[in-house]
């Protein structure tokens, strides 16, 4: 168990992925807004009009939806304060699907990159031992560990990272905050193509029809009761989708029977455990000329329309605006400390 410890779960000093950087910086400033998710809820929505709406920074943590929701919130438990509050735009995968460990997700924890070491680097140790003895690949362990890693003399990869990440901050745009600015026109992802339909692409998985709450949701919401408990206002709402010229969404009849009943499912779940399910899915169903490439993207030109049924599902949940002392220039002021700090500690 050391040496998977030291060789498997142990982070970068500075994170692979600029929204974790973006995360563990802000974790000082209390009063701020987290947006978590997967890329849906870094495709189209403007953190800097959600800014405007809370009277409080927005930090959109989001990265990919097939990265399993427990980890998901404990990365959350590091960095969330009293007074902060989270919204969870989740995509349908994570309300139905237990806690399974994608492909994507496991390759990505231990490599040669520990792109995503951050997820499990600082777990607490009997998370750790669940990981490790009952949910990382034996082969992957073995890999991990007996790995020869490219040295980087003088950090300068590092060094690098925290480069271009300042570089990304300072230019005071959607992506400075998490958000991204693609507006196309793209090839459509492979899985989605591969998919065949949005409906597809949406709720099966392995020709099987994914329509109802998992164990592996319930758990999560347990764990965000504790998240709740420390004083972090929690709200889930419905993520976008967004047609593709070739399929609309929520068109088969397969899927729209079902859908509204499963709907009605996930909301008595949340409201079971004490949080609000804000909006109608439906509010968040985009046309195909706001499509990306995935029928979750948004096009940036498109991000208004996304983000005014966001605020428009918040402000009919009278959540929001916030009577924080926090402010845009905290979060700014924090980010720029914390680099900093990394920076001279990883100078020669």
């Amino acid at each position: 168990m050391l040496l998977v410890s030291e060789r498997v779960l142990v982070a970068r000093e500075v994170p692979f992925p600029y929204d974790h950087f973006l995360l563990e910086a802000s974790g000082p400033v209390e009063g701020k807004v987290v947006i978590d998710a997967g890329s849906n809820a870094v495709h189209g929505i403007d953190a800097a009009a959600v800014s405007r709406y809370f009277n409080a920074p927005v930090v959109i943590a989001a990265d990919v939806a097939g990265y399993p929701l427990r980890k998901k919130i404990f990365r959350l438990m590091d960095n969330l304060r009293a007074g902060d509050t989270l919204l969870l735009p989740l995509e349908w995968d994570f309300y139905s699907s237990g806690e399974v460990l994608s492909e994507n997700f496991v390759t990505r924890v231990a490599n040669e990159q520990r792109q995503l070491a951050h997820y499990v680097a600082e777990l607490p140790f009997l998370e750790k031992m669940r990981f490790v003895l009952l949910e990382y690949p034996v082969k992957h362990v073995f890999e991990a560990v007996w790995a020869n890693r490219t040295a980087d003399p003088g950090n300068r990869s590092e060094l690098d990272r925290l480069r271009r990440y300042e570089t990304r901050f300072g230019r005071n745009d959607n992506s400075s905050y998490g958000g991204a600015l693609r507006d196309g026109p793209e090839k459509m992802d492979f899985i989605a193509a591969w998919a065949g339909s949005c409906d597809r692409y949406l709720f099966i998985r392995k020709d099987e029809l994914r329509m109802a709450v998992s164990e592996g949701f319930l758990e999560g919401l347990a764990l965000l009761e504790r998240l709740r408990d420390r004083g972090v206002a929690i709200y889930f709402t419905w993520p976008a989708v967004v047609d593709s010229e070739k399929s609309t969404c929520y068109s088969n009849p397969r899927i729209t029977g079902g859908l509204p009943a499963y709907a009605r499912q996930i909301r008595s779940a949340v409201e079971a455990s004490g949080f609000q399910m804000l909006g109608d899915y439906r509010d968040s169903h985009l046309p195909a000329d706001c499509f990306l490439n995935t029928y979750y993207h948004v096009r940036w030109s498109c991000s208004h329309r996304r983000t005014e049924a966001l605020l428009g599902a918040l402000s009919a949940g009278q959540v929001g605006p916030l009577d924080r002392p926090a402010g845009l220039t905290d979060l700014q002021s924090s980010f720029r400390r914390y680099l900093e700090a990394k920076r001279r500690a990883l100078s020669p």
